[in-house]
């Protein structure tokens, strides 16, 4: 399920769950999601990264220190990796809706 305007749904103001600092690299790295998550936050830190969620999707872009909030289906991995260097870290932060 997908929710379109996560601002007016109920739970958008839940306090995150699991949350995970993952140091990447140039190649990807992965972190699998809890089984009960169902939106993420993604906070790059020091340098732009690249993510994707499960395999067969497409790369997408998160500037330096940007943080963006996704929806993802249950029993998710995302997978990161910098743009620019070789190491960087990614803050993941897990919701339950």
């Amino acid at each position: 399920m997908t929710i379109d305007n996560i601002l007016t749904h109920p739970g958008y103001y839940n306090t995150p769950g699991n949350a995970y600092t993952v140091s990447v690299g140039d190649t990807y790295t992965s972190q699998v999601l809890s089984n009960y998550c169902r939106k993420v936050s993604l906070h790059a830190n020091g340098h732009p990264v690249y993510f994707k969620l499960n395999d067969g999707t497409g790369e997408h872009y998160i500037k330096t220190d940007e943080r963006i909030y996704i929806t993802v289906p249950e029993n998710s991995t995302l997978h990161v990796k910098t743009t620019q260097s070789n190491s960087g870290t990614c803050y993941i932060s897990e919701y339950e809706w």
